[in-house]
C-alpha cells in the first residue's frame, strides 16, 4: 500500500454521530465476516464427516482419508512435499515449536555457551 492512497480519518474532528456511523458499519462488517467464517467451518465439518470408500471397499470419513494421505506423503522421501507434510503433522498435533519458543531456546543456548566459556576460563586459570 502506498501512503498517498490512505485517507486520514481524524476521528477527533468528526461529530459523535459520524463516529457512531463508522463504528456501526465496522461492527456490521465484522459480524458478516464472523458469520461467513462460521458457515464455512460448518460446511467443511459436514464434508469431512461424510463417508467414502476406497478401491478395496473400506469405508472411511473424508477426515481419516485426508489424514492417511498426509501421513503417506510425509513418509514418502521421494515426494517433494515430504518435509512440508511432516511439519504440518507436527503443527496439527501440537508438537511444533512456536517462533517464541525457538527464540527462548536460542537465548538459553547462548547463555549456556557463555557459562561453559566462563567455567573453562576458571578451570584454565585455576592453580591445581
Amino acid at each position: 500500500m502506498n501512503g498517498e492512497n490512505l485517507k486520514p480519518y481524524q476521528f477527533d474532528k468528526q461529530t459523535a454521530s459520524e463516529q457512531r456511523e463508522i463504528a456501526k458499519k465496522g461492527g456490521q462488517a465484522s459480524g458478516a465476516a464472523r458469520r461467513k467464517k462460521r458457515d464455512m467451518k460448518k460446511l467443511l465439518e459436514t464434508l469431512l464427516d461424510d463417508k467414502i470408500k476406497d478401491k478395496d471397499g473400506n469405508e472411511y470419513t473424508r477426515e481419516v482419508a485426508m489424514a492417511l494421505t498426509l501421513v503417506s506423503i510425509a513418509l514418502d522421501k521421494k515426494d517433494k512435499k515430504c518435509l512440508e507434510a511432516q511439519r504440518l503433522i507436527l503443527k496439527i498435533t501440537g508438537q511444533d515449536q512456536s517462533t517464541e519458543d525457538k527464540k527462548k531456546t536460542k537465548l538459553i543456548l547462548k547463555q549456556l555457551e557463555k557459562d561453559i566459556e566462563l567455567t573453562q576460563k576458571k578451570i584454565d586459570n585455576a592453580d591445581w
